[in-house]
């Protein structure tokens, strides 16, 4: 057990992405500087909320989700779970649980009409269940795990997720990172251990930066 927690621990620290440099906060932000964190939380919160819609994807739309940037229509469906993770940690302080709820719903009913969900959408449904008091989410998202990587080793999973990102594999442990903390969600220990091996085992899987500037550390 310390030894899968030891490699969980360094793909999630040091898959973290991060700007390089540290650029000074712009003028018209600085006046959340004067803000508690607590405040600024619920503000992003609730804008967050507000943003919230259904946007476009390869085939049709994509209900209760987040573009990739505002005005652009494009659903950012790789990235919305995390999002919705953000919305789950803030809603019981700011608010916004209806649109944790609209997500979490779309998402279950993608489940059930055989789309393969992201790994952030299957870690937040995992914490759907307990939050808004369905068990019927854990269960979609230990289902959702396994639709992804059940029939695959956690070498196998890792080198998918390399081929995807090449030629710019700086986002490799992160990609690697979002998995296992999936895994762990519904408690699939055994396979997130399994991609944290084998993504430290993978030459280069945190050195450089991608196309956007980004370093991973």
């Amino acid at each position: 057990m310390i030894q899968i927690k030891r490699s969980i621990a360094t793909v999630l620290v040091v898959g973290s992405v991060a700007w390089a440099g540290s650029p000074s906060v712009p003028e018209q932000y600085q006046a959340n500087l004067r803000t508690s964190v607590s405040d600024q939380l619920c503000r992003g919160a609730r804008a967050l909320e507000k943003a919230q819609g259904d946007f476009a994807v390869a085939k049709g739309k994509s209900a209760a989700t987040w573009e990739w940037e505002q005005g652009s229509g494009a659903a950012a469906d790789n990235t919305s779970g995390i999002v919705a993770l953000a919305l789950v940690r803030t809603s019981k302080g700011c608010g916004p649980a209806k649109a944790f709820e609209r997500y979490a719903k779309a998402r279950a009913a993608e489940h059930d009409a055989a789309r393969f969900l992201f790994d952030a959408d299957v870690e937040t449904l995992a914490l759907a269940g307990p939050v808004l008091g369905d068990t019927r989410y854990r269960a979609t998202a230990l289902a959702a795990f396994e639709r992804r990587y059940s029939g695959a080793t956690g070498r196998e999973a890792v080198e998918r997720l390399r081929m995807v990102r090449s030629p710019n594999k700086a986002l490799l442990g992160y990609d690697a990172a979002l998995a296992i903390r999936a895994g762990l969600a519904v408690n699939q220990d055994k396979k997130a251990k399994e991609i944290a091996d084998a993504v430290l085992g993978t030459p280069g899987w945190a050195a450089g930066a991608d196309t956007e500037g980004f370093l991973t550390t």
